[in-house]
């Protein structure tokens, strides 16, 4: 019993840690175009969807509605393997519409695995005709706005309007006319000659198609001799239903003698700052997100009667997206699964759940409720690819993910010698060639097996927008007792073309930095991430790969505008020094963390880059500097659109070479700073640890030269006797030893330093990196400025040399100062 204990243990162990590398890539099979919606005319006739996927053995197949296509089925289908064509009738409008809103969907069959692809929509276009309406008559005072009312009829997409005025087309808004989002006309501070007959004709630019109006509506400008108190023409609709991102309008019209004056407020909250104006009596929002959310009331007097007031309600509508998937799971046979996707959206998004294509209902082992699939006593088959789709009224995302089950009565005979577990290990490393290639070209690695040592890979990484080219990869390691990690690199590899390989960025990434920004990417493309771990062994070890990211021109919703501000920076030992800032949310954009970037003031090299989770942090530790050096420290706020402008640069400089406690820093408790965020030992222990390596180097150091001094001193001497024996006489020896051009004087060229020169001792291990014909300085990275303007990393090197060759402030800093900007370059880009 004992022995099958230990033997699955170590079947376990050998999963999570090797085996995992092979099935969180399993993802292979993956989509390289998935079918798009298509809008049609009634007379186009065919209609055309495609989808493809990698590898190029993957067997698709269609869905329509949810019903698998076969060439048999009804309805004018030609189904292909990466093609389905439509084929409308011709005229029967009534059979037409029976395609329209249609879903279509591929699966892709690999390996006994299959994946769904989201749905795509059929959309039939339409312009219905203007149902009888009798004309309308009405008188408004001078001064007043004029409201001429439309109804479009139904129209797919939606029909714009235009209003025939005696021999003129009002075909877009002016100063004084209005075309506004319902259909209508307004006509702002209504004069005499713009009495007169208006007709309202619709048209559909996408069908090519116009209506005309069936009435018409008469206009009388009147003077008004009497005052009259204020009155609604046109009420604020009770709800609005906006689709994030979007602008809406909010109509309010008024009417009286004299003219109303016209205010918007938002109930129990502010006007979106910089994304609201007022035209006319009407409110237009910018731009909306989640907090415009709420109730809008429209206020209007004219000093005549009562103040009167009408209000609307906003709901933001949101295309579902997932806060958090499932990662891949290594199961044992006759264990229970529980895993859960969160969704965000609105209306709020249902989940549903598909494996291997197929969707997941409850029953006596499965049970399905809304984002929690729960499966009892796992089986062989319940083994393949998952997706949780979370749906609604806009549209639909998945997340994707595998599940693997084990059978454990097979570990004896698959992993039960030694010989056997180093054949499978050799099968995990050739998962790993093009990587261990790599290390073995650039570094001289070595790939070597270690049974039994634990080596904890990187988490699946999360990225965030930068600019139009580039992003910030950021993940972590758990905190564990294995292997430490010397260095990480990042990979990455654009999905959606065939023979696309991984790209290992040629970068070490010291192990204490867990976020990397990776340029030169392609506006618009889709990728995935993932991270190698280099160990103290020399072997490697690579985390799952991200989720798929596209990165878009222009984010659907805003990223945070203004950076936070550095407030204070400290010093708190020769390694560390303490970070506070501020920073205010504007207009309610949430944040998901900060971005910190630093680097030695005197290297004008590149900023490293520490990430810091949590919108309310406010203060942050930097570890493993130099001691006694400046370092140039600025910020970045972010959220999954995008990063900030970038905060002020804080010039700060580290403590003299000493043994210095952080952990008693401000008095504080010594368990209140032992650990970092990233689960590594305290700034204190490693000062300590490294001053007393400090020391030890030194010591050494000094011991040798001691012991060379020694023994160059007994040669002078034994040089001295010689000469003393070839003398003649004492008197005449003496005389000779005070001659000063000749002997009692040890030659500089003997190795004695003379008193006034300087011993250069460098303990900075990024000396080699700051010659001017160093390679690594000479490549030019693209980076983004606050304007999104590329600049060339090499010119904001050169700038950086300047400032410092002329900024004694910094080379003589004994204390932490803000820097003054200089210039638009001081808040560039990590670079």
């Amino acid at each position: 019993m004992k022995e099958s204990c230990v033997i699955l243990m170590f079947w376990l162990f050998l999963n999570l840690s090797s085996v995992k590398y092979v099935y969180s890539n399993f993802l292979d099979l993956e989509f390289q175009s998935e079918p798009l919606t298509v809008m049609v005319t009634p007379r186009d006739g065919r209609v055309v969807f495609r989808c493809s996927a990698s590898p190029s053995s993957a067997v698709i197949t269609w869905l329509w509605n949810g019903e698998p296509l076969t060439q048999e089925s009804e309805g004018g289908f030609n189904v292909g393997h990466h093609k389905l064509v439509v084929n409308l009738p011709k005229k029967n409008r009534e059979e037409i519409d029976l395609y329209d809103n249609s879903k279509i969907q591929c699966l892709a069959h690999h390996k006994k695995r299959a994946l769904l692809s989201l749905p795509a929509s059929l959309i039939i276009g339409k312009l219905d005709a203007f149902p009888p309406q009798d004309d309308i008559n009405m008188e408004i005072v001078r001064g007043n706005t004029a409201v001429i009312p439309c109804h479009p009829p139904p129209s797919v997409p939606i029909a714009v309007t235009e209003f025939h005025f005696q021999d003129t087309v009002i075909s877009r808004s002016t100063e004084r006319y209005h075309l506004m989002p319902s259909g209508n006309l307004q006509i702002f501070g209504v004069q005499p000659n713009n009495s007169g007959s208006y007709r309202c004709d619709v048209i559909n630019p996408f069908l090519n198609e116009k209506r005309m109006g069936q009435h018409q509506t008469i206009l009388s400008v009147i003077e008004e001799k009497e005052n009259k108190p204020s009155s609604f023409l046109i009420y604020p609709i009770n709800q609005t239903n906006v689709i994030m991102g979007s602008n809406v309008t909010l109509e309010c019209v008024v009417q009286g003698f004299p003219i109303p004056n016209i205010t918007w407020e938002k109930q129990n909250g502010y006007l979106p700052r910089g994304r609201h104006l007022q035209v006319g009596g009407n409110l237009v929002l910018l731009n909306v997100v989640q907090e415009d959310e709420g109730t809008y009331i429209c206020h209007a007097f004219n000093g005549i009667g009562e103040r009167i007031s009408a209000s609307t309600n906003i709901f933001i509508h949101e295309i579902p997206h997932l806060l958090s998937s499932p990662d891949d799971k290594q199961i044992i046979k006759g264990e229970n699964i529980t895993v859960e996707c969160i969704a965000k959206g609105y209306p709020k998004p249902h989940i549903e759940w598909f494996h291997n294509g197929k969707k997941l209902v409850t029953n006596s082992r499965i049970h399905v409720k809304g984002g929690l699939l729960n499966i009892k006593k796992s089986l062989l088959k319940d083994s393949g690819i998952y997706q949780c789709f979370a749906i609604n009224a806009l549209g639909s995302t998945y997340g994707v993910f595998v599940i693997d089950i084990h059978d454990s009565s097979k570990i004896s005979r698959e992993w039960g010698s030694d010989e056997e577990m180093e054949e499978e290990e050799e099968e995990m490393y050739d998962g790993h060639n093009a990587f261990q290639d790599f290390l073995g070209d650039k570094k001289g690695h070595k790939k070597r097996k270690h049974k039994g040592i634990k080596m904890m890979p990187p988490s699946k990484p999360e990225v965030t927008r930068l600019s139009d080219n580039s992003v910030m990869v950021r993940w972590n390691v758990p905190q564990n007792d294995g292997l430490p990690i010397i260095f990480f690199r990042v990979q990455y590899k654009e999905v959606g073309k065939k023979g696309n390989v991984w790209i290992t960025i040629d970068e070490d990434i010291a192990a204490h930095l867990h976020a990397h920004a990776v340029s030169g990417l392609k506006t618009g493309g889709r990728y995935r991430f993932r991270i190698a771990a280099v160990y103290a062994n020399q072997d490697n070890k690579m985390g799952p790969s991200s989720a798929k990211f596209i990165l878009h021109k222009d984010p659907p919703v805003k990223k945070p505008e203004s950076g936070p501000t550095i407030t204070e920076a400290e010093a708190v030992s020769q390694s560390a020094i303490m970070l506070h800032w501020k920073y205010e949310e504007v207009d309610s954009i949430p944040v998901e963390g900060f971005f910190i970037y630093y680097r030695a003031t005197h290297s004008a090299g590149e900023y490293s880059q520490v990430i810091v989770l949590g919108s309310n942090t406010r203060s942050h530790i930097l570890s493993h500097l130099l001691p006694e050096t400046p370092y140039d420290i600025k910020m970045q706020c972010f959220n999954i659109y995008g990063t900030s402008d970038f905060s002020n640069i804080y010039t700060c400089k580290t403590l003299p070479s000493q043994i210095t406690d952080v952990n008693n820093y401000h008095n504080k408790p010594q368990q209140d700073r032992s650990t970092t965020n990233d689960g590594s030992k305290s700034v204190a222990t490693k000062s300590v640890e490294s001053s007393k390596l400090i020391y030890i180097i030194l010591g050494s150091v000094l011991g040798i030269m001691l012991l060379v001094l020694l023994i160059f001193m007994v040669l002078c001497i034994q040089k001295q006797q010689r000469q003393r024996r070839h003398l003649q006489t004492n008197q005449t020896t003496l005389e000779l030893q005070v001659k000063p051009d000749t002997n009692g004087h040890i030659p500089s060229t003997n190795g004695f330093l003379k008193g006034k020169e300087k011993v250069n001792i460098s303990v900075n291990p990024l000396n080699e990196y700051l010659k001017d014909d160093d390679p690594k300085l000479s490549q030019t990275a693209k980076i983004s400025s606050n304007n999104n303007e590329m600049i060339p990393l090499n010119n904001l090197e050169r700038n950086d040399r300047q400032d410092v060759s002329v900024s004694p402030r910094v080379e003589n800093a004994t204390e932490c100062d803000p820097m003054l900007p200089t210039g638009a370059t001081n808040d560039s880009s990590p670079g």
